[in-house]
């Protein structure tokens, strides 16, 4: 079951005779980083997204704006009223009017099963420890990650960024490889999406590392899994030497950083399995010459028209 108060985890209920239990089940897919899903999952996905287009009125794995957050339930008995057990399940759904407000507003609503839920997870998480104020900070660390995982969906790109880097760190992920992940969070508007949030990524990046050579590294490792990435095509491919230039004119990488990067075929240490191909690395390199052409010179003069054709403006 998905309900609207936990944007998580699946929840499982279960009724029998007079005995009902609920427990937490495993985490949405929606709720995860797209990055660290594997890739038959990601092609599934995009597939019911496709055939959502085409027929809107089909039931789906994946919903583009809600992910795979659903309600599924099956009801066993014997001469059931189902009339009535519909319209009282019914009644159990968001009206029209919550479901027009923001997802974020979901997780206030009242919760009859919050009690139940979040002594289970205590209990879990606890392991007999009577460390109370660690028990308070994994609740505020988790109301916190409830609110950022809606972001992944419908946020806005400096949202999606917080929630990319919050989420991969409860999932274990390596710091240079979140900020990569982070970069990924963007869209086919990047180069307008950089400039509007960039005090907010230098605040967010900026806290990782004193290294800022390294920090830049990461930043450029994910714009090269962003560029060659299979969702968007050539559209991003085409638009490197613009998301370069708008990372470099905001100061979130430097003349070096980029130079080095461009340059330098260095071994990819990534801590998991996110290591750029050889050849996707290639191609957005390739895909930067005219700015890196461009840095090289004279930093006054233009960047060549052809290399903006990229560029998305705000509307």
């Amino acid at each position: 079951m998905w309900l609207a108060t936990r944007s998580r985890h699946t929840v499982f209920a279960a009724i029998a005779g007079t005995q009902f239990t609920m427990t937490v089940g495993d985490k949405w897919r929606a709720a995860i980083p797209r990055n660290l899903w594997p890739d038959a999952l990601v092609e599934e996905m995009q597939q019911d997204v496709l055939k959502a287009k085409v027929d809107p009125t089909g039931h789906y794995t994946w919903d583009s704006e809600y992910g795979d957050r659903r309600s599924e339930i099956v009801c066993i008995g014997k001469e059931v009223d189902k009339e009535a057990a519909m319209a009282q399940l019914e009644a159990c759904l968001l009206t029209p009017e919550e479901m027009a407000t923001s997802k974020a507003s979901w997780l206030d609503l009242p919760d009859p099963f919050a009690k139940m839920l979040k002594a289970q997870e205590s209990h879990e998480h606890s392991h007999g420890s009577d460390h109370a104020g660690q028990h308070e900070h994994d609740h505020d660390d988790d109301e916190r990650l409830e609110r950022l995982a809606y972001d992944l969906m419908s946020g806005s790109a400096e949202a999606n960024v917080r929630a990319t880097m919050a989420l991969t760190k409860e999932h274990g992920v390596h710091p240079d490889d979140r900020i990569s992940i982070a970069m990924e969070a963007f869209d086919e508007r990047i180069v307008v999406q950089i400039q509007e949030c960039a005090p907010a990524l230098h605040s967010i990046f900026d806290t990782f590392f004193v290294d800022k050579l390294r920090t830049q590294s990461a930043i450029l490792k994910g714009v090269s899994h962003l560029v060659t990435g299979r969702k968007h095509g050539e559209a991003l491919l085409n638009q490197t030497p613009d998301i370069l230039k708008a990372l470099y004119d905001t100061d979130l990488v430097s003349k070096d950083a980029l130079l080095f990067w461009h340059d330098t075929d260095d071994d990819d240490d990534s801590a998991d399995d996110r290591k750029v191909a050889p050849e996707r690395e290639a191609a957005a390199r390739a895909a930067a010459t005219p700015f890196i052409k461009w840095l090289q010179g004279a930093e006054e003069q233009s960047l060549p028209a052809e290399s903006s054709r990229g560029v998305v403006h705000a509307s």
